[in-house]
């Protein structure tokens, strides 16, 4: 073995995603295969918290993604290392026999789930071996086509809101400093006609052969309730 092998630090959160057990103790009646949930994988990593020293957060959101509630779960994972984050996202979908506060709570508790999941690299399909040969198609992963597709625009625009803000937030729009992110929140605050839009329109025609496109990043600031 070689000195820098040696030497060769593992990472906390690598230590506990080999640890983690998160076994499938949940079991789906209608399909016939077993899964995990929020609280299952929650249950196995706190141990392991405690055994290195890390800390895990969860913020609860919302957005409306398509004409859908979506509930947004922002999972902070903070150790010696560093600190991480990871979003996952879930259509409010009420279905027959359930309340308002089920349909919420089982949002919440799958976009828990898909953001841990994520965070500690835990394999979320099926088991095929429990589930009857007619059921065993590629899409195993304990959503509807659907879901799947409202959860993948979710995250699409999640990150695209992520992306303008980050943007705006670091545009400088002139010699005082103001980012374009600030400028666009006065603006509202005025209605969209006071001294902030007017100082927004200059910064457009400061380059007109960008003018087109500052215009866009502005309206797309505006159609995704950034500010």
């Amino acid at each position: 073995m070689t000195e820098s092998s040696k030497s060769a630090k593992v990472p906390v959160l690598t230590r506990i995603q080999n640890e983690l057990k998160a076994p499938k103790s949940q079991f789906n009646s209608f399909g016939k295969y077993k899964y995990r949930n929020a609280e299952d994988i929650m249950q196995g990593v706190k141990p392991l918290l405690l055994k290195y020293g890390a800390s895990l957060y969860i913020e609860e959101d919302m957005a409306v993604i398509a004409d859908r509630i979506v509930i947004v779960e922002k999972v902070m994972y903070e150790d010696e290392d560093g600190t991480k984050q990871i979003k996952g996202h879930a259509p409010v979908s009420q279905h027959k026999g359930m309340s308002d506060e089920q349909a919420w709570g089982a949002a919440a508790s799958y976009a828990s789930k898909y953001a841990l999941g994520k965070l500690f690299l835990l394999d979320d399909s099926q088991d095929a071996d429990m589930m009857p040969p007619q059921r065993r198609t590629g899409y195993q992963r304990g959503q509807t086509p659907q879901q799947k597709q409202l959860h993948d625009q979710a995250s699409a625009v999640m990150d695209e809101v992520a992306d303008i803000k980050h943007k705006a937030e670091t545009t400088i729009v002139d010699s005082s400093g103001t980012s374009l992110l600030d400028l666009c929140k006065q603006s509202k605050q005025e209605g969209g006609k006071g001294p902030a839009h007017q100082r927004i329109e200059a910064w457009i025609a400061e380059n007109p052969e960008l003018s087109i496109s500052k215009h866009k990043f502005i309206k797309r600031i505006g159609e995704l309730n950034i500010v």
